[in-house]
């Protein structure tokens, strides 16, 4: 009925979702971006969205996006425009983090939609940057996790 979606089929083998993403959003101001992330990874859990200076630690920073739970699409919000280091870290927790992107560019007027993706592992994350009524980038996650359990006879420490 005249209006712009964008349909989203995501999850696993054999557990496919379907979400439809409205795209009719007023153009925001001069010098501002709207930004909003689906969540398609919900064995990661609720998610954070950082944008930050390149050098800037997370301690004292506030999420862009905070909290977006798996399976859902955030309303959008104003950002300024810019290159920006971009950090999804788990849900109050940022020295948990899924994924950091040294240059996510938000050019002036942007109207994006940051697609969380599921890693191999479940915990780490992908991104796919689709634009307002556009084209869709990949951004793969370039980190890796990994977990060591060790054992030792007669129950002595290592």
């Amino acid at each position: 009925s005249d209006k712009h979606y964008t349909a989203y089929i995501y999850g696993r083998d054999g557990d496919y979702r379907a979400f439809a993403a409205l795209e009719e959003q007023a153009e925001p101001a001069a010098g501002q971006a709207l930004l909003r992330v689906f969540n398609t990874a919900p064995d990661a859990g609720a998610l954070d969205v950082y944008l930050t200076d390149s050098d800037a630690p997370l301690d004292d920073a506030v999420p862009a996006v905070p909290n977006v739970a798996g399976a859902t699409l955030s309303f959008y919000n104003r950002v300024d425009r810019g290159t920006w280091r971009l950090r999804v870290t788990g849900h109050d927790d940022p020295d948990d983090v899924r994924l950091d992107l040294p240059a996510f560019d938000l050019a002036d007027k942007a109207r994006l939609t940051l697609v969380l993706q599921p890693g191999s592992g479940g915990v780490l994350v992908h991104a796919l940057v689709s634009q307002y009524q556009g084209a869709l980038t990949a951004m793969k996650n370039t980190q890796a996790r990994v977990r060591l359990a060790a054992g030792a006879a007669s129950g002595r420490s290592i």
